[in-house]
């Protein structure tokens, strides 16, 4: 078999496995949007929170990739889309909901994310215990900084010394 009827045999099986995924049904883009973020959204917060979309008759993730996203939605109480968006400016321009893109890449990519405004009234709420220091206790933690810090001036001097031998 020459090298030409062996690359057209090659492109012959290529395009066969091609045409028999089409056929078979590869899953769209927003079925492999709505499967990224399926275990990680939150249900009952995103149904509480936007009860239109539980009358739609969509699960949660199919809501937000359809539509939430779009105007605005948080999928979780940790995750603000719009904060997301306004801190990653570059996701912006690429048309994904901002909570898949965070699934797929964001994760990996070790991106800053941003909990809702609702988590943040929350926490910012919450009554701030204030523990008063004793002053024989404050001495004591500078005595411990000062401390340290002959330590590991000791300790660096005895190091150097040892390597120089």
């Amino acid at each position: 078999m020459s090298a030409r009827q062996s690359r057209l045999r090659t492109f012959g099986a290529t395009l066969f496995s091609n045409a028999r995924l089409l056929l078979k049904g590869r899953p769209s883009q927003a079925e492999h949007h709505i499967s990224a973020i399926e275990t990680l959204i939150d249900e009952a917060y995103y149904f509480h929170r936007y009860p239109e979309a539980h009358d739609t008759g969509m699960s949660a993730a199919e809501h937000y990739v359809y539509e939430g996203w779009r105007v605005g939605a948080d999928p979780a109480p940790w995750f603000s889309s719009e904060g997301y968006l306004a801190i990653n400016s570059d996701v912006a321009g690429n048309h994904m909901p901002p909570f898949v893109h965070y699934a797929l890449f964001g994760r990996r990519e070790r991106r800053t994310i941003m909990p809702t405004d609702g988590l943040l009234r929350l926490i910012d709420d919450r009554p701030q215990t204030v523990f008063p220091v004793r002053p024989d206790l404050r001495a004591l933690r500078s005595r411990e900084e000062n401390n340290w810090d002959t330590h590991i001036t000791d300790y660096t001097l005895r190091r150097l010394a040892s390597l120089e031998r």
